[in-house]
């Protein structure tokens, strides 16, 4: 890995796209982003809240893309 190209300090890996899917997110009931709504927030999966949503396979894979881009610059990890 190029350090010189990552915001990655020496004991951190980067994330795969499984490991992404399965961080949890802060989100309402249905998979929404935190808002001022009134229907309860819960913590689940990133690819759960993403199923709520209804998102198709090549938006998810177009987000990990974007992810990995800005985070890791040209270190794309495609799994």
């Amino acid at each position: 890995m190029n350090k010189e190209m990552s915001n990655m300090s020496d004991n951190e890996q980067p994330y795969t796209k499984e490991e992404w899917l399965n961080e949890k997110v802060f989100v309402d009931e249905y998979g929404r982003d935190f808002n001022m709504s009134d229907v309860p927030m819960t913590n689940m999966s990133r690819k759960e809240a993403f199923e709520k949503r209804g998102y198709s396979k090549e938006t998810i894979d177009g987000m990990w893309l974007h992810f990995t881009q800005y985070n890791y610059e040209e270190e794309i990890i495609n799994e």
